[in-house]
């Protein structure tokens, strides 16, 4: 299981990824309302200087908001790239500030929530600082050029600008000296905003995985304990299975005492079957006797075991061998889940019905085998829940086989899933990869 810090670091990429990708929607409607003053300037500017400087900005923004979509798209979304496009952001506002009229341009509004972002994206003083300082000093040159008149005025025309416009310097000075306080407020609260996000998310995987830490071990402990409940009940059953057994054949034959009697047997062997099966779900993740085996010599050996049942209920039982490489898996075990599979089959299959056991290579090696039959399918009862201990629709079912039969799969390294076939009745795979990584299910 991953830790807790990689995964609060993946869940603050993930909030991120929609703080930037919000960011993004508003980049573009900048692009948009830069095409329009284009347009306008065209009307009105007199230079061609000015009247290219919107266009270009629109597609400079346009290319970058690509390139940002592109990482904010990507599946490694990570600290580097919420840096990008948190450093991108920044320079296209300071590149929108001076194209459209420098320190007294109109696109100084959207400053503070750009520094926001930025603190948000750099994430850490040491990283936000240089962007900040950079930014100031970019003010303050846009400012200091305005006040000694170093070029034209910046502001165009169309948007009140002239050579007498906004001329008194304590405008300059006082704009310079707010963004200035605007980018060290804005980014200490975008810094305290992520450093929060952080320690929160942070706090919350940890209780998580806590809470699934000590679920886990007091289920472990309740499984030792019910398996070790399990395992001295089987005892007195059969002590009294046997002892059923010789009064039982102490009655008269056809009585109804010996007809009382056999139920009793009956069920006492039921009880044995499902406490058997129940400590085979307590110890799924017991070693694996792992060797080579020949799929189809296994597929052959499964289907011997079961024509004669498969016969009597008027079954075909057919097999077809397609996998020509062999595995390294647990004979018992795998040969334990493909009984289940086939069992399973044949008592959904209706008589006349055909049940198909198959193998097959898979790309990439291991093999795969297949069970089909012919019956109604997957009921809905069971369908949300097919390998939740309990969910069977058999009267005399524990509900416990499929449940370890996948815990077996999964202990090879490879899985067991079941859906409905098309045309009618269930499909279950078994795939196993060429060697077990002997996991815990």
């Amino acid at each position: 299981m991953p830790d807790a810090d990689s995964t609060a670091e993946r869940l603050t990429m993930t909030e991120l990824r929609r703080v930037f990708a919000g960011a993004l929607r508003v980049r573009w409607f900048v692009v948009v309302m830069l095409t329009v003053f284009g347009a306008l300037f065209a009307l009105v500017e007199p230079s061609v200087v000015r009247v290219a400087a919107p266009w270009t900005l629109a597609a400079l923004l346009a290319l970058v908001g690509r390139v940002d979509a592109r990482r904010l798209r990507g599946g490694d979304f990570d600290r580097r790239a919420v840096l990008k496009v948190a450093l991108t952001l920044l320079a296209s506002q300071a590149l929108l500030i001076g194209l459209t009229g420098g320190i007294r341009s109109p696109f100084v509004v959207l400053t503070p929530p750009v520094l926001v972002l930025t603190a948000l994206g750099t994430g850490e003083l040491r990283l936000y600082v240089p962007a900040a300082l950079a930014f100031v000093g970019y003010i303050w040159t846009l400012a200091v050029g305005d006040l000694l008149h170093l070029w034209p005025p910046l502001l165009p025309r169309v948007l009140g600008g002239g050579p007498d416009a906004w001329a008194h310097p304590v405008y300059a000075v006082t704009l310079a000296l707010l963004l200035t306080l605007v980018t060290i407020i804005g980014g200490g609260m975008g810094l305290a905003v992520r450093r929060g996000f952080d320690r929160a998310t942070t706090a919350a995987v940890q209780a998580r995985v806590d809470a699934v830490d000590a679920m886990r071990a007091r289920n472990r402990e309740l499984v030792d304990l019910s398996g070790a409940l399990a395992h001295e009940l089987k005892n007195p059953l059969a002590a009294i299975r046997g002892l059923a057994g010789v009064i039982g054949r102490r009655l008269p034959p056809g009585s109804r005492e010996a007809e009382q009697m056999g139920v009793l047997i009956g069920e006492v062997g039921r009880m044995a079957a499902v406490l058997d099966e129940f400590l085979n779900f307590s110890r799924p993740a017991a070693g694996l006797a792992a060797r080579e085996i020949d799929p189809g010599a296994l597929v052959e050996e499964v289907a011997l075991v079961h024509e004669p049942v498969a016969d009597e209920r008027g079954v075909r039982l057919v097999r077809a061998v397609g996998a020509q490489s062999a595995v390294r898996a647990d004979p018992r075990k795998i040969k334990q889940v493909l009984v289940n599979l086939v069992q399973n089959a044949l008592d959904a299959s209706p008589a006349g019905g055909e049940v198909r056991l198959t193998t097959a290579d898979r790309a990439g090696g291991g093999v795969e085998f297949e069970v089909c039959d012919e019956g109604p399918g997957l009921a809905d009862e069971v369908r949300g829940r097919l390998f939740t201990p309990g969910a069977t629709t058999k009267a005399a079912g524990s509900g416990l086989g499929l449940t370890i039969a996948r815990a077996i799969a999964e202990q090879h390294g490879g899985g067991l899933d079941l859906e409905a076939r098309p045309e009618g009745g269930c499909r279950a795979r078994l795939w196993l990869p060429a060697s077990p990584t002997g996991g815990e299910p």
